[in-house]
């Protein structure tokens, strides 16, 4: 990503509907939404609708599988990282876990600032977040 700072946002997705939401939040709270970049494995059926929404956001890279074939959380995690490219912070979620602003207060504030972020409160999230 050149020397600016990017963050690459990784989402493993069993049959949840709310990862749209959660993926259409985290582009409205960055100051800078170029430099925010999304992986989310969805493990659904694939004639659910629910998810089509996750096309219209230009930064999220999505990997789609049968929620038949699913093999765990782990495999899902594997998955949504595939499309990591040279981001230079990377942070998991889990999108439907009760705790708000957790993610944003774990960044540094000087990482926050670089990639435009802004604090999230609007859907729930449980962070693991790993420096490059």
């Amino acid at each position: 990503m050149g020397t600016q700072e990017s963050i690459f946002v990784s989402i493993a997705c069993l049959d949840d509907p709310d990862v749209v939401l959660t993926v259409a939040d985290i582009v409205a709270q960055a100051r800078h939404p170029e430099r925010v970049f999304v992986g989310v494995c969805l493990q659904i059926d694939p004639n659910d609708s629910s998810y089509q929404d996750l096309g219209n956001f230009k930064n999220a890279r999505v990997d789609t599988i049968h929620f038949e074939k699913a093999k765990g959380p782990i495999y899902a995690r594997y998955r949504c990282e595939q499309p990591f490219k040279d981001e230079n912070i990377i942070v998991k979620l889990t999108a439907t876990i009760d705790s708000s602003k957790l993610w944003m207060r774990s960044l540094s504030k000087n990482s926050r600032n670089a990639c435009g972020l802004r604090n999230m409160s609007s859907f729930p999230t449980i962070p693991s977040i790993f420096p490059k």
